[in-house]
């Protein structure tokens, strides 16, 4: 409860400074000193739709959907069970795809871990919001994060969105 209203005072205050900048941004060429009324009003204004988008996050964060995996996708959520899948996969090349369903380029890069499964590699996906664990355990600090394993070894690390070409330069 006291982070809910740690940051909806947060949302107030930049709410509330874009309302003074928009009444600074309107009265700039003019360089008049800015009456109170319009400056309270602005700022009460933005204030309110901070409070708006505030409200709006948690339904939006729900209405994003996990993307759908090809059958060869192995999601993981402990770390026995990738330390099962890379051991089982001895000198086959395993990529390990950290990612986060509202992150937008780890969308945009999911076709890209999908036709890698589609032709043949050994594909494995962690969900950092379900499996906290095992992001902390591979520090990972950020979304997408590809890491390429080889005889249990990581052979690639690597942050951000990555090309199908990148990617199958990484698994041979």
């Amino acid at each position: 409860m006291q982070a809910f209203a740690v940051a909806l005072g947060g949302a107030a205050i930049m709410g509330g400074a874009a309302g003074y900048t928009l009444t600074w941004w309107r009265n700039r060429k003019t360089r008049n000193s800015l009456p109170r009324r319009d400056l309270l009003v602005n700022v009460a204004f933005g204030a309110v739709l901070g409070f708006l988008a505030l409200a709006m996050a948690p339904k939006m964060a729900a209405s994003i959907h996990p993307p759908v995996w090809h059958k060869a996708v192995t999601p993981v959520t402990t770390c026995d069970e990738l330390n099962e899948i890379l051991n089982r996969n001895g000198d086959r090349a395993v990529v390990v795809y950290f990612y986060a369903p509202w992150c937008v380029p780890c969308r945009a890069m999911a076709p890209n871990i999908n036709e890698l499964a589609r032709h043949g590699r050994k594909i494995v996906t962690v969900d950092v919001d379900e499996a906290r664990h095992l992001a902390h355990l591979y520090n990972v600090k950020s979304v997408p994060t590809v890491y390429a394993f080889n005889g249990g070894d990581v052979a690639y690390s690597g942050l951000g969105y990555h090309s199908l070409k990148k990617l199958r330069e990484i698994t041979r």
